[in-house]
């Protein structure tokens, strides 16, 4: 066996198979045998994964046996637009986005939240152990657009007689995002009342997991329009098929009937969807003294 060293070309494979590869890790030790992360190699080509994954790298794991080289395994992961979507919105907005979008969420809910998988598991409401979070009402309401730096091109047709405007949206980049949203504010809970009432509530005998978080803010939007790109060529074209004159068009405006004319390249398209809430943010709870606990924003950069 020894002086034998054997190469497996590197294929993208899901994270748990990547999971898989640590498991063998660890079973290796157990019985003598070595594996050795040596590289961390990519982002690889764009053409070496599907459509819906955004970014991709290899890890080279190296087989020892006695100290010696027997093989090479080179493992493949990729990233999915989902994950890379709620990423980039964490770190460009500093909010969470709340997928899918038409999920109920609420101010005070809790729960766990895995980052390496951006996923979010709810439990629960504290509510539920009597504690009622103080909102400090609705706020901003506005029209707001995100779209990746420069790497979408909006651009809006409009006629003399105002009769069925349109939008083109294109994309130079897989898994670019375009989002519109239509009276969009927000609602949050006052942060030092919750945080004493979760003291007092933790000194008369509430067991709280540190680890979990809350949600203490969520946008609401009238309408919300959300686009991630496919492709590096991708592009839509977004109608408003209401009868009538149009005097100001937003292409997230349900009232105006919207809908997707032609598209080419996307992994996501949602128009014009109505009454939802598309981001949220979350504290998390911290010991600042004896019996003394307050909340921090959590997850953000």
């Amino acid at each position: 066996m020894a002086g034998q060293n054997r190469s497996v070309s590197t294929v993208p494979i899901r994270e748990s198979a990547v999971m898989r590869a640590h498991k063998l890790q660890r079973f290796g030790h157990a019985y003598g045998i070595k594996f050795e992360r040596i590289a961390v190699i990519g982002p690889v080509s764009p053409d070496s994964y599907t459509s819906g994954s955004c970014k991709a790298w290899t890890s080279t794991l190296q087989l020892k046996i006695a100290g010696v080289q027997i093989a090479r395994i080179d493992v493949g992961h990729s990233m999915r637009w989902r994950e890379r979507a709620i990423r980039e919105v964490r770190d460009e907005l500093d909010r969470f986005l709340n997928y899918p979008m038409v999920q109920d969420i609420k101010l005070g809910q809790y729960g766990t939240y895995d980052g390496k998988k951006c996923r979010f598991e709810w439990e629960g409401n504290l509510s539920d152990l009597g504690i009622e979070p103080a909102s400090a009402g609705f706020q901003h309401e506005m029209a707001e657009t995100y779209a990746t730096s420069g790497k979408v091109n909006i651009q809006s047709r409009l006629s003399l007689d105002g009769q069925h405007p349109a939008v083109d949206v294109t994309f130079a980049r897989t898994s670019a995002l375009a989002f519109r949203g239509f009276k969009i504010g927000y609602s949050q809970v006052q942060l030092s009342s919750l945080s004493t009432a979760l003291s007092e509530a933790i000194r008369k005998g509430l067991q709280w997991d540190r680890k979990k978080v809350i949600i203490t803010q969520i946008w609401q939007a009238g309408g919300f329009t959300h686009l991630v790109a496919g492709g590096a060529q991708a592009k839509v074209e977004i109608e408003a098929t209401a009868k009538g004159s149009v005097p100001t068009f937003n292409f997230a405006d349900p009232s105006l009937d919207l809908n997707v004319v032609a598209e080419r390249s996307m992994s996501y398209c949602a128009v014009g969807q109505s009454q939802v809430e598309p981001y949220f943010n979350v504290h998390r709870l911290r010991e600042i003294d004896v019996g003394v606990w307050q909340l921090y924003k959590y997850g953000l950069r």
